[in-house]
């Protein structure tokens, strides 16, 4: 059970960092005037907060 969570928390650290580098991207483009979809930006910034939310849960879920 523990290597499994342990691999579900790697997942989700890699999603983590590849939404990290997304949401980078997008504010770039956005300062720079190139992005017009902006409510990308948000979507993004949900899925961060999903991912840390999971994260976060399976952290105390393995304390208990």
């Amino acid at each position: 059970m523990k290597k499994q969570i342990n691999s579900i928390n790697i997942h989700l650290y890699e999603q983590l960092m590849s939404t990290l580098r997304e949401e980078f991207n997008l504010k770039l483009q956005l300062f720079s005037g190139k992005l017009k979809k902006t409510h990308l930006l948000k979507s993004c910034r949900k899925k961060i907060s999903k991912i840390k939310f999971l994260m976060n849960f399976n952290k105390v879920k393995t304390s208990d």
